[in-house]
C-alpha cells in the first residue's frame, strides 16, 4: 500500500523543512553525498594527473637532453675525423721540410741554372707524392712553386694540372697566406682558383733549406673539396644510430669564416645553404640552432675544424630526434607519451566527476517530482536512511505495469550498464528493435534519456534482477 504524501499543514507544524524525511529530501541527500564523494575522488585524480604529467615532462626533457648530447658527441667525433684526414695531408707537405732527401731535392731544383730543366726533379717529386697518396683518396694534384723565381716551371705530381690553375695560385691570397705562415701548414679555399675549373681546397707549406734556412718555395697539395663532406658523412653513417634521428646528409657543409661553402652543395633544389647558415657562421665558432629545410624542422650543429678556419654544419631532423623514426612514427608508445596519455585521461575523468554529479542530482529531483508512484515506492524512514543508506523498493512500482516483458527485460539490462548492441546480443534481437524498445520505455516513463530511465530501474531494484527470468 502506498504511503500517503505529507500535507503542507502537517509539514509546517513538524518543525522541519518542507521536504524533511520525504523522498525528495532523500534524493537531494543522495545527490549531495554523491557530489561530495565524487569531488573528493576528482581532486585525487587531478592531483595524480598533475604528478604523472610532470613526471612525463621531466622524462621527456631528460630524453631530449640525452639525445642532444648524443648528437653533439657523434658530430664532434665526425669533425675530429675530418681534422685527422686533413692532418694526414699536412704531414705530406712536412716531409719536404723534415726529410733530408726531399729537402735537398727542392734545393737543387731552385739552384739549377735552367728554369725549364726540371724533369729529374719533377720525377722524384711525383714519385714521392704518388706513393704517399696511393691509399689516400681525394687528391687532385700537388705542386711546388719556386718562391724566388716566378719563371721557373712548377714541379707537379701529375701532368694534368692546368697552367691556368698554377698561375691563379701564384696570384692568390692563399699563396701569400702560406708565405706569411713561414713554415706552418695553411688550409685555404681560393675562389679564383676554383674558377679555373678545379673545385678543390689547398694545404700549403713554405719550405726552407733544412740546413741553411734559405726559403725555397711553396709545396701545395690540392684535395677534392667534396671529399671533406664525404669524410664527415661517412663517419656519421657508420656511428649515428638512426633510432635517434636522421642526419640530413644532403645538407651537410663545410664553410669558411667568410661564409663561403667550400665543401657540400651550395644549392639544394634551389635552396641556398649559404643563406641558411650564414648568420651562425658570422656569430659563433660553434653551437647549434634550429631552422627549417624544405618545411622540415632541423637541429643544425656546427663545429670548428682543428687546424683550419672552417666550420662543419650538420643538420639533424627534429622529427627523428624527438619522437619519430625516419619515414614514420616510432613503433609502440614511449614512456613519456604513455604518461602524458594517462595524465590526460585522469584529468578528463576528474573534470567529468566534478560536473556530472550535479546533473545527476538535478535529474533525480526532476524524476522524483514527475513520478509520485516512484516517490511512494522509494520512501523509507529517516532512521533507516541514516543507518543503512538508500535501499531499492521491495514492491514493484505501479509504472512497471505499463511496460511489456520485453521492455522490462531491456530496462533491466540498461540499468546494468549494457549498451544497445550488447542488449541485442544477449536477447537475440536486432539492435534496431532494441532501440525501438528503449524509445518506448522513455515515452511510457516520461524520461528523456538512459540515465533517468536507469535511475528509476535502480530505485525499483530492477538492476538486481535476471533478465532471463522474463524469457
Amino acid at each position: 500500500m502506498a504511503v500517503p504524501e505529507p500535507r503542507r499543514s502537517d509539514v509546517s507544524t513538524s518543525g522541519q523543512g518542507s521536504d524533511s524525511g520525504g523522498p525528495a529530501s532523500h534524493v537531494l541527500g543522495r545527490a549531495v553525498a554523491a557530489i561530495g564523494g565524487r569531488r573528493l575522488l576528482a581532486v585525487a585524480l587531478l592531483v595524480l594527473a598533475v604528478i604523472l604529467g610532470l613526471t612525463a615532462l621531466r622524462h621527456t626533457h631528460a630524453r631530449d637532453e640525452a639525445e642532444r648530447d648524443y648528437c653533439d658527441v657523434v658530430i664532434d667525433q665526425a669533425v675530429a675525423d675530418l681534422a685527422a684526414f686533413l692532418k694526414d695531408y699536412e704531414d705530406a707537405t712536412f716531409q719536404f721540410v723534415a726529410n733530408q732527401d726531399l729537402n735537398r731535392l727542392l734545393l737543387d731544383c731552385v739552384s739549377s741554372a735552367d728554369p725549364y730543366e726540371i724533369a729529374p726533379y719533377n720525377q722524384a717529386f711525383s714519385n714521392f707524392l704518388e706513393g704517399y697518396t696511393f691509399s689516400r683518396r681525394g687528391v687532385y694534384d700537388a705542386v711546388f712553386l719556386d718562391e724566388s723565381n716566378r719563371n721557373r716551371k712548377a714541379l707537379t705530381m701529375r701532368e694534368s694540372l692546368p697552367a691556368s690553375y698554377i698561375k691563379a695560385l701564384r696570384n692568390s691570397d692563399a699563396y701569400q697566406d702560406i708565405l706569411r705562415a713561414d713554415g706552418k701548414a695553411v688550409w685555404a679555399f681560393e675562389e679564383n682558383c676554383a674558377h679555373t675549373g678545379m673545385d678543390c681546397v689547398i694545404v700549403g707549406r713554405r719550405i726552407k733549406d733544412l740546413f741553411g734556412g734559405k726559403p725555397l718555395g711553396v709545396v701545395a697539395v690540392m684535395i677534392c673539396a667534396d671529399e671533406l663532406v664525404r669524410v664527415v658523412n661517412d663517419y656519421l653513417y657508420d656511428h649515428f644510430y638512426f633510432s635517434v634521428g636522421t642526419v640530413k646528409t644532403n645538407y651537410t657543409v663545410v664553410a669558411d669564416s667568410k661564409g663561403n661553402i667550400i665543401s657540400g652543395p651550395s644549392l639544394v633544389e634551389g635552396l641556398s645553404l649559404r643563406q641558411l647558415y650564414s648568420n651562425s657562421i658570422a656569430r659563433r665558432a660553434e653551437g647549434s640552432f634550429t631552422n627549417a629545410i624544405r618545411g622540415e624542422d632541423v637541429l643544425v650543429v656546427f663545429r670548428p675544424v682543428s687546424g683550419a678556419d672552417w666550420r662543419v654544419f650538420v643538420p639533424v631532423s627534429l622529427a627523428g630526434l624527438y619522437g619519430e623514426e625516419p619515414g614514420g612514427a616510432r613503433a609502440g608508445v614511449s614512456i613519456p607519451m604513455a604518461g602524458g596519455l594517462v595524465a590526460g585521461a585522469l584529468a578528463a575523468t576528474a573534470v567529468f566527476l566534478f560536473a556530472w554529479p550535479m546533473h545527476e542530482s538535478l535529474s533525480s529531483v526532476r524524476i522524483a517530482r514527475a513520478h509520485p508512484d516512484y516517490l511512494r515506492s522509494s520512501q523509507v524512514s529517516g532512521a533507516s536512511l541514516a543507518a543503512d543508506g538508500p535501499q531499492p523498493s521491495t514492491a514493484d512500482p505501479e509504472w512497471l505495469g505499463q511496460l511489456t516483458d520485453k521492455e522490462i527485460q531491456v530496462l533491466i539490462l540498461m540499468s546494468q550498464g549494457y549498451s544497445n548492441r550488447e542488449i541485442a546480443q544477449k536477447t537475440y534481437i536486432a539492435e534496431q528493435t532494441v532501440k525501438n524498445y528503449v524509445s518506448s520505455v522513455y515515452s511510457k516513463l516520461c524520461v528523456r534519456d538512459r540515465v533517468q530511465a536507469s535511475l528509476l530501474a535502480v530505485e525499483a531494484g530492477l538492476n538486481l534482477r535476471d533478465y532471463r527470468d522474463l524469457d
